[in-house]
Formats: structure tokens, C-alpha cells, sequence
């Protein structure tokens, strides 16, 4: 079901806005070769690189995940066989880095860091219990700040040498990950680079995706399986 005809299906039944966003169901994946339509399309175009996380430790610091990650699609194809928790290698690896958002702490700490200008929140987004995880694109010529993974009290940027795991996967706890707003990850905002990125990087840095890579950050078609 499409998020829009949900969130007004439940407004017509006298729910109000927070109610009825909250009201709303997880998205339903589609599979390709068991494995989920977003892991698929993603590392195929993207070059976002995978790995199938073994049920403990943290979303940062455990490089040796992160070292097996991949975008091979057979491999992917190997690893689906067991319906494994998917994980994504964050940082410059995957072209991608994420902003976590823990609770009230964690929404406290971002409201007085943006300003309460909400423009650049139009990007791909999941959540697993109270932690909301907002996706964007690794910027081209800058390099992490050392240190940066904690921006506030309940806020966290998953970088360089981090990992999330991502939708159909769960917490340990079972709290399961799902889409918010299955789009395009988006640039992030300049308040928010400045904190965790240095200004420019060597030339011989990394490359922003993988040898061969090319998408369209605004296509419409990356993300219309998902929704």
C-alpha cells in the first residue's frame, strides 16, 4: 500500500496527523533471487556494498564486517539462501552516510543543531524502534572528521568504517527495521557537513562509489518497487 493512501485512509477514520503517521504499516518488500528489492537495486546501481550481519555487536567499529561487505549480486544471491540480517557498509565505501536519531534525546539534539529548518529532511529515511535513520549522499572532495560519530546527546553519525542494518533485518532486541520514505538518499545540509566533514580531501582519496557506478539521485524509478 502506498504510504500516501494509508496516512489518508487513516485521517478519514478521525486519526489525527501524529496518530496517523504513527498508525502507518511498514512498507512490504519485494524480493529479487531472495535477496530484498532495495539491497538489489542499490548495490546493482549504486554500487552500495552489503554484508549479511551475524546477529551481534554495534552499528560502528567492527571493521571486520565491514571488510566482507559487498555489491557482487551473486554473492548477495549466496548470502540470501538463509534470509540473513542485512547490513550496509556506511562511509565512502557505499557512497552514503547516515544521521541516527535515538528518541527524544536524540530529536532534542537535532533541533537545536538545525535550527528547526526541516528543508533538507526530504531523503531516504528507515526506523527501528525509537532510532530513526536518515541517509545521504557521501560528499564528493571532503573527508570525515575524526571524532565526529557523536554529534549530540542521542545523535550519531554512522561514517567511515560503520555498518547499519537495513530493512527486512531487526534489532537484537526485535525491533524491526522499516522504511519511512523509500526515496533517494539526498545531499545533506551544509550545517550538517561542516560538523562532520573536513573542507576538501587528497585527490587520491576514494572514490565516491565503485569503478563503473553511475545513478541519478532524483531517477523516479530507483526506488518505485519499494513503494
Amino acid at each position: 500500500m502506498f504510504s500516501a493512501e494509508a496516512l489518508c485512509k487513516a485521517l478519514l477514520e478521525g486519526l489525527n496527523v501524529e496518530e496517523a503517521l504513527a498508525s502507518l504499516p511498514p512498507y512490504e518488500l519485494r524480493y529479487v533471487a531472495r535477496i530484498p528489492v532495495d539491497v538489489y537495486r542499490t548495490a546493482e546501481r549504486l554500487g552500495w556494498r552489503f554484508f549479511t550481519e551475524p546477529g551481534s555487536g554495534r552499528h560502528t567499529g567492527n571493521h571486520l564486517h565491514v571488510n566482507r561487505a559487498s555489491n557482487d549480486l551473486e554473492k548477495l544471491k549466496q548470502w540470501a539462501r538463509s534470509r540473513p540480517r542485512w547490513a550496509l557498509a556506511t562511509g565512502s565505501l557505499s557512497g552514503v552516510f547516515v544521521l541516527v536519531v535515538d528518541g527524544r534525546d536524540g530529536q532534542d539534539s537535532l533541533i537545536r543543531l538545525c535550527s528547526d529548518d526541516w528543508t533538507w529532511l526530504d531523503t531516504l529515511r528507515t526506523q527501528a524502534g525509537e532510532q530513526r535513520f536518515i541517509f545521504f549522499q557521501w560528499p564528493k572532495d571532503r573527508r570525515q572528521i575524526s571524532g565526529s560519530n557523536c554529534l549530540g546527546k542521542g545523535l550519531y553519525l554512522l561514517g567511515e568504517g560503520d555498518w547499519l542494518r537495513m530493512p527486512p533485518s531487526w534489532e537484537l532486541n526485535g525491533d524491526p527495521h522499516f522504511y519511512i520514505d523509500p526515496q533517494p538518499a539526498a545531499q545533506a545540509a551544509q550545517w550538517l557537513l561542516d560538523l562532520a566533514f573536513e573542507p576538501e580531501i587528497e585527490a587520491d582519496s576514494s572514490p565516491l562509489f565503485a569503478p563503473g557506478a553511475s545513478w541519478d539521485p532524483l531517477s523516479p524509478t530507483l526506488w518505485e518497487d519499494l513503494i
